[in-house]
């Protein structure tokens, strides 16, 4: 008796990922590490390494491109953005219940008092 789970790994083709045609399209990162993901921390970023503050960039793949700078820029605003910034603005950044989802599987457990 015990608990178990059954699970796919998820790819470009269950997620329905455009392909690459000189430009990014869409992108898919990795959770490999506690880094950004936390929301907590802004490290600057390398695009000449496939691996920032905790995530792993699996597509637009390594000969294609990799470009840090959408997820840098989601970090940072909702690190940086004032209150009433990012009540005026998230919904225009990002799909609402993916980012709620997000939030409520990271918040470290010490922020819930």
């Amino acid at each position: 008796m015990g608990i178990y789970a059954l699970g796919e790994q998820v790819d470009k083709k269950q997620l329905k990922l455009k392909s690459f045609n000189g430009s990014i399209r869409c992108e898919f990162y990795k959770g490999i590490s506690w880094g950004a993901s936390t929301f907590t921390e802004l490290p600057q970023y390398d695009n000449n390494n496939r691996i920032w503050s905790g995530f792993e960039m699996k597509y637009p793949k390594e000969d294609d491109i990799t470009d840090w700078s959408n997820l840098y820029n989601f970090v940072d605003f909702v690190i940086n953005s004032s209150e009433i910034n990012f009540e005026d603005n998230i919904i225009d950044k990002f799909n609402i219940n993916n980012a709620i989802d997000y939030f409520i599987f990271f918040k470290p457990s010490s922020s819930y008092g």
